[in-house]
């Protein structure tokens, strides 16, 4: 009888350590006081989320709020009520808290003696909601608290109930829907939660999404999180609405070690996007990229190519140049119906011309918008680099090849094909360095180009070359000239920012080239995309510059 009492006295005391245990769980908000006994001294706000499954506990805290600055407790414990766990701030505290009831109090200590509220370092939260479905599943690795899957959440609290099937659902899913996971937010319009997926083997060490740019300057804000025990790792990002640019996947990336590794990256497309740059399924994952496209991506009418439009006509010319010292190919396309007895064409001039038809100009472009009617039929003209040293050297506002264009190109069209010698009839074009051009070329040559289409201009352009040159250098140029009579067309990418604060970006120059123009008086049609710098993007802002700069001589 007493072995009896004994042993359900046992279970009673086990029941109720972790009934009180579990009781823990919820989100508790207070402070952190450093009140001396006088009354003075900081209080700073604490914001706690502490979740208990059986004898374990996991946690995150914050000083702003419960939905940003979370970030994940180290080594958190529990017993009976006693929590304990550790945060790295101020060079490394120990929280030491007790519970009662609804009440969770105790004293912070530093670990590094760097803490300003040392010995003032009194603990008070209150329990003040319930845990949420983000809650309840801990952080893991590499993973953001304030970009948090649902679909993901929902998957790893399937895992932790031990849901048969829940994985193999999810690739099943995966493989028929596809990837990335696109999920709207609750809390943004302008936004969406982008997930992107990777199915593991054993080997898989890391996954690093490489995402232009960001992904090199910040690999650990690209690296998946993986689910212990599972083949699934996963990246979600916030995203911005709109969105179009290419990505790719690399699995066992050098940046994912401590120190970085020193092999070469294995980048290859996502296996489950089946947008691929080249749009061709026989081109093997390592040889191609991937495309992002999200909601509200700024649609490219005129690029899609439409049967029974009238066709443009292309001569390839060769033009011998001083300047240049060699003889360069130009390809000249005439409108549908070309004639010497239409009035005098206007004329597009565009850097770049030997890229392929369809990459960014494309003939099917000027067709589309000519049988729209959203532009005038005109005399296009492509001007094609020999090479890409050729091209940096010639398109950086190179002196020789702006004589080349004006003194030598011009003329030579002028002379055979029947095009207006009006300045406000000739567009001269490009994207990046080609934009630099463009405008280079307005501003040496205004009598002879008047209409600047500029994408994704390489503003950060600084001819000295000096250590520490300020960039956007035309910028100045362009204030230290009387005005003009040109007009413009600029466009740049979202994502086309500086990531090393030397300001060599295209985002924050192309505005302040933008504010110096108009603060001159000109006409500037200015416009952003959500994209980075790709051709993916140009292709469909080449039509909004040809109807701004051309649509009103319709």
């Amino acid at each position: 009888m007493k072995s009896r009492f004994l042993l359900c006295s046992a279970i009673l005391l086990v029941a109720c350590v972790t009934a009180a245990a579990d009781g823990l769980s919820g989100r508790y908000s207070g402070t952190i006081s450093g009140k001396k006994p006088d009354g003075t001294g900081p209080e700073i706000n604490l914001f706690l989320i502490l979740n208990q499954r059986g004898s374990t506990m996991s946690c995150t805290g914050g000083l702003e709020s419960f939905d940003q600055g979370q970030i994940p407790c180290q080594e958190p414990s529990v017993a009976g009520n006693e929590v304990k766990f550790a945060m790295p701030w101020g060079g490394g505290v120990t929280f030491d808290l007790q519970a009662n009831g609804d009440a969770l109090n105790g004293t912070i200590k530093s670990q590094g003696g760097n803490l300003g509220l040392v010995p003032f370092n009194r603990v008070a939260l209150k329990k003040v909601a319930d845990l949420t479905l983000s809650d309840r599943v801990p952080l893991l690795v590499w993973e953001d608290f304030n970009s948090r899957s649902p679909r993901m959440l929902q998957l790893r609290k399937d895992i932790m109930d031990e849901k048969s099937g829940a994985i193999q659902e999810f690739w099943k899913t995966i493989e028929k829907s596809g990837a990335p996971i696109i999920e709207p937010m609750s809390d943004s319009k302008d936004s969406f939660l982008v997930t992107f997926v990777w199915r593991g083997a054993a080997d898989t060490k890391n996954v690093l999404v490489d995402w232009p740019r960001l992904a090199s300057a910040f690999p650990d804000q690209f690296l998946m999180s993986h689910i212990d025990g599972t083949d699934v790792w996963f990246k979600t990002r916030k995203v911005r609405r709109g969105t179009r640019m290419f990505y790719t996947l690399s699995p066992n990336d050098p940046a994912g070690e401590r120190p970085e590794g020193k092999w070469q990256r294995r980048e290859q497309a996502d296996p489950f996007n089946s947008k691929r740059d080249p749009d061709d399924p026989s081109v093997p994952l390592d040889r191609a990229r991937s495309l992002l496209e999200l909601p509200g991506a700024r649609p490219q009418p005129w690029y899609e190519k439409r049967p029974g439009v009238p066709r443009y006509s292309t001569v390839e010319e060769k033009i011998k140049s001083v300047p240049l010292n060699g003889e360069r190919r130009v390809l000249v396309y005439t409108p549908p119906g070309y004639s010497k007895e239409h009035p005098p064409y206007p004329t597009v001039y565009l850097t770049d011309g030997e890229d392929p038809d369809g990459l960014v100009f494309a003939t099917w472009t000027f067709e589309n918008l000519l049988a729209d009617e959203k532009i005038p039929p005109v005399v296009v003209v492509r001007l094609a680099n020999p090479g890409r040293p050729t091209r940096g050297r010639d398109l950086s506002c190179n002196d020789a090849f702006l004589s080349y264009l004006n003194d030598e190109v011009v003329p030579f069209v002028r002379k055979k094909y029947d095009t207006s010698p009006d300045p406000l009839q000739t567009v001269i074009g490009g994207d990046s360095l080609g934009g630099v051009t463009a405008s280079c070329a307005g501003l040496r040559h205004s009598d002879t180009f008047g209409l600047i289409l500029s994408m994704s201009g390489a503003y950060w352009y600084e001819p000295t070359k000096a250590e520490y040159a300020e960039p956007n250098w035309l910028a100045r140029e362009f204030i230290a000239t009387k005005k003009l009579p040109l007009r413009f067309y600029m466009d740049a990418g979202a994502y086309e920012i500086d990531t090393n604060g030397s300001g060599g970006d295209i985002t924050l120059n192309n505005r302040h080239l933008r504010d110096v123009l108009r603060a001159k008086g000109y006409d500037v049609y200015y416009q952003e995309f959500e994209g980075d710098h790709e051709f993916i993007n140009w292709r469909g802002t080449l039509a909004d510059g040809l109807i701004a700069l051309l649509g009103h001589q319709k």
